[in-house]
This record gives C-alpha cells, structure tokens and sequence, in this order.
C-alpha cells in the first residue's frame, strides 16, 4: 500500500459523506438563531480586528 495522508482518509473522494452527516436529520438540529449567531460574529471580528469598541 501505498502511503495515505490523513487528507485522503479523512475525504476520500470514492466514498460518500460521512453518515453523520446523513443519519442526522436537520429536524433533531438545533434551532438557528441568526441573531445570536450575527452578535457572536460581530464579537469575533471585532476582537481579531482589534475593534474592540464594537458593542452588539
């Protein structure tokens, strides 16, 4: 055999997704709360650009 980067094991391209992807159903996802998830990003991007007087 011949070497194998963990690339190639973690997305060959001859396989399907991983089944966790199929076996869970978006119904049993949490609920997506785009506020939250825009004040988190806000939070985010204002600490990695040094903006940290941004206040959501």
């Amino acid at each position: 055999m011949t070497k194998t980067t963990p690339f190639l094991t973690l997305a060959p391209s001859t396989n399907p997704p991983p089944k966790v992807t199929i076996t869970t159903p978006p119904e049993q996802l949490p609920p997506v709360v785009p506020e939250e998830e825009d004040s988190w990003w806000f939070t985010v991007a204002a600490e990695e650009t040094g903006l940290g007087s941004v206040s959501v």
